[in-house]
């Protein structure tokens, strides 16, 4: 079995019980023992860290992720919040909206930043290229699931994070606090979604912040975590052959 998130479901905690391998994207997700594997989540191999890059401290380029669907707060809030800095050019946002919610969003951005440049704001219904965006950003501002946090951890850009305040077991706050403990983001509760704005502000007054953040990923094991998956299915596989 393998366990995506900080903390382990209920299925996946009473079959540890009866697996032969259990693997976990976090440690500590499961009580030690002896058939338990610290594996990370399996990505797409194009999800690569990304280069240090120059930044002047004068403007920030964030990246909004709500998921594949979207996040209805962020759709709702970020183009209010992220307006002042906008018009101001302190910021550029490229912003991930899920199916169907582009145009409002689009929208919401053009009457509130009516003269902003297109360069320095994209909206998107979504985003195919994931890597290519992580590229692009200097700061992430998303949800907590699994796969993100470890994209995130893997890309090696700072974030900040906005759980999802109703998964199972507050697991989203688990998974992000897996890169705040270590000082490569910060987490936000979503009832405190206004106080994002005076964190990028923060970023701009302090330029070295993002830098340290972005070298505190370094504190992170590297290894492939597909291969090291498709390795124990194998080893299982062959055991089962003989």
């Amino acid at each position: 079995i393998h366990e995506q998130n900080a903390i382990a479901g209920l299925t996946n905690r009473v079959l540890a019980k009866f697996a032969q391998i259990v693997c976990e994207a976090f440690a500590n997700s499961f009580k030690p023992m002896s058939k338990l594997k610290t594996t990370g989540n399996p990505l797409r191999s194009a999800i690569q860290p990304v280069a240090a890059k120059q930044n002047n401290g004068n403007t920030i380029k964030i990246l909004v992720v709500g998921g594949s669907r979207g996040a209805l707060v962020f759709n709702q809030s970020f183009p209010r919040l992220f307006a002042p800095l906008l018009n101001q050019k302190k910021v550029n946002v490229w912003h991930q909206t899920g199916k169907q919610n582009s145009d409002a969003v689009k929208q919401s951005y053009k009457t509130l930043c009516a003269d902003v440049n297109e360069s320095a704001l994209k909206v998107d219904e979504y985003i195919f290229n994931m890597h290519e965006a992580y590229q692009w950003a200097d700061l992430v501002v998303c949800r907590a699931g699994a796969l993100t946090v470890s994209e995130i951890m893997t890309v090696k850009v700072p974030a900040v994070f906005v759980p999802y305040p109703y998964a199972v077991d507050d697991h989203q706050t688990a998974n992000a606090m897996v890169l705040v403990n270590k000082q490569c983001a910060e987490v936000i509760d979503q009832k405190e979604i206004d106080s994002v704005p005076s964190v990028v502000t923060k970023f701009l007054q302090e330029p070295n912040k993002l830098k340290t953040m972005k070298e505190n990923f370094n504190q992170f094991e590297s290894h492939n975590s597909t291969q090291m998956v498709a390795d124990l299915c194998e080893q299982l596989l062959k055991g089962a052959s003989q």
